[in-house]
């Protein structure tokens, strides 16, 4: 199923810093778009793969109407930058989430976009408090035991982590433990290589790099030689 593969805050601005000397800024705003993103569920307005905020220096008029190159759609925002330096991260966070959301209603009321998904998404991302955790399809084994994987996410780390139910016994287990790269995170495609190799280990492997991470549940133990380089791409130990 197509669904929308990126959303992006753009910014072209002189007074915040930027990278590659100052990481802040583009850190945030990837964070808050991997939140939006991951909370639309697969929406998909007609035509659109991407979406970009346009981060101007004035506000823009609320009826402005989006532009498009090919699928990618470009919606537009003012951006005060005396308020981004004087907040705090955390002020930060809100304040790029309002602007991309603000700027995401204008669009959508005006392309006839179902409004009531980005409200959802909004207000869920409030409610977390910022955090990401998503609930990924329960595994059984032959035998019977349960394996529960889900996704957690800061604006840091990113994790694959999994509750094993057996012998009327749960134990939680981080399958992976790694920096948060946001909306392209290979944290997303690994989690959907989760099994059970038998009755006894749950985990995942990628055969063409040789790596693997799994518990097992007879040795209480987990076994791994995934890590990964300075470009977050899996590599063995």
């Amino acid at each position: 199923m197509a669904t929308i593969t990126d959303i992006t805050i753009a910014y072209s601005g002189q007074k915040i810093p930027q990278t590659p000397i100052d990481w802040k800024f583009r850190n945030l705003a990837n964070f808050v778009c991997d939140l939006y993103l991951q909370n639309i569920n697969g929406y998909k307005p007609n035509k659109v793969s991407k979406i970009v905020l346009q981060l101007r220096l004035t506000t823009v008029d609320a009826d402005f109407t989006p532009t498009y190159f090919g699928s990618i759609c470009n919606i537009f925002n003012g951006i005060d930058e005396e308020t981004y330096l004087s907040n705090s991260d955390t002020e930060n966070l809100l304040y790029l989430l309002d602007l991309l959301h603000n700027a995401i209603i204008k669009a959508a009321t005006k392309e006839s976009w179902d409004i009531e998904v980005f409200i959802k998404a909004y207000d869920k991302i409030h409610k977390d408090n910022f955090q990401l955790y998503i609930a990924l399809p329960e595994k059984k084994s032959k035998d019977g035991k349960i394996a529960k994987p889900f996704i957690e996410k800061d604006l840091k780390k990113s994790y694959l982590k999994v509750k094993v139910l057996a012998d009327n016994k749960e134990k939680a287990i981080t399958l992976i433990d790694k920096k948060n790269t946001y909306i392209f995170d290979s944290i997303y495609t690994l989690s959907k290589k989760v099994k059970w190799f038998d009755n006894n280990k749950f985990g995942l492997q990628v055969k063409d790099l040789n790596v693997q991470t799994y518990y097992s549940v007879s040795e209480n133990i987990l076994t791994s030689n995934l890590t990964f380089d300075d470009k977050m791409m899996i590599v063995p130990n």
